[in-house]
């Protein structure tokens, strides 16, 4: 692999559902210096995604098909990660700390790495903020909190929620990026497939809140290179880094944001 390039690489314990594709390990090589500009943008941010499947299973043939890849699906009730489940139970008693009017990307690993959501939303009057007092929250688990579920043939008892040590990243963000991210997060949402069980592990579910006050939600089908929900999700990691930088380097990375989710918007179109 190239000096050039950094490695996200995410290991999964166990699929989120019975019948998930299982991946073993998933490789995203990103070229930590091509900034989310127009000129970055051609030279292209993703240099190449490999996915190593585990517990080999077949891709429905309807995850195949273009309108599939570039389509979020509506959580099935039945599903782990539905809303009235255990899991999501503890997910937003660890990792929900803020609202996520303008939106929300949480992504669930399923093994060591650690689950971590990141939330945009607007705080009046909060001591530091940027005009139009957006803010954007990010946290960070130590671990998969789907280890603090209690499964049928667990190889070791399940963590303690307690033992979940969970980091928070603060940080002021731009009117006009959360009005893009919110922009793109909805129009998505809107389109997103009927319900169904989720089919890929690891699992990103997005959620927004449209303008009649209704919370949106809905997960990746697919992360197939170039799908949009593949570009949302390192949009959400985007949004992640950009908690955790120096305020000095902040604006660059919320431009490149910017341009990126405009991008996403115009294939939408």
């Amino acid at each position: 692999m190239s000096k050039d390039c950094s490695i996200l690489t995410l290991r999964l314990a166990r699929p989120l559902h019975p019948n998930s594709i299982a991946v073993d390990r998933m490789r995203l090589y990103i070229r930590p210096r091509i900034a989310r500009t127009k000129k970055g943008y051609r030279a292209r941010r993703i240099i190449g995604a490999i996915l190593v499947i585990g517990s080999l299973l077949s891709f429905p043939s309807e995850i195949q098909a273009e309108d599939a890849r570039d389509r979020l699906s509506r959580i099935a009730r039945t599903s782990i990660i539905a809303e009235s489940s255990e899991y999501n139970r503890l997910l937003k008693k660890k990792l929900f700390v803020t609202r996520d009017e303008v939106a929300r990307c949480l992504f669930l690993t399923n093994g060591r790495d650690g689950d971590r959501s990141v939330a945009v939303y607007q705080n009046v009057g909060k001591k530091g903020a940027m005009p139009g007092e957006f803010w954007l929250t990010a946290t960070v688990a130590s671990t998969s909190i789907l280890e603090c579920i209690a499964y049928p043939g667990q190889e070791k008892p399940p963590l303690k929620p307690k033992d979940v040590v969970v980091q928070r990243y603060d940080a002021p963000l731009p009117a006009s990026t959360a009005k893009v991210v919110h922009d793109l997060w909805l129009a998505m949402l809107e389109r997103s497939q009927p319900e169904a069980e989720i089919q890929i592990a690891p699992t990103v579910i997005f959620s927004v809140t449209n303008p009649s006050g209704t919370k949106l939600r809905a997960a990746a089908s697919s992360l197939e290179e170039n799908s949009i929900s593949l570009e949302m999700m390192l949009l959400g990691e985007d949004l992640i880094n950009y908690s955790q930088l120096p305020s000095s380097k902040r604006p660059k990375l919320a431009h490149g944001i910017e341009e990126a989710a405009k991008r996403l918007l115009e294939r939408l179109k």
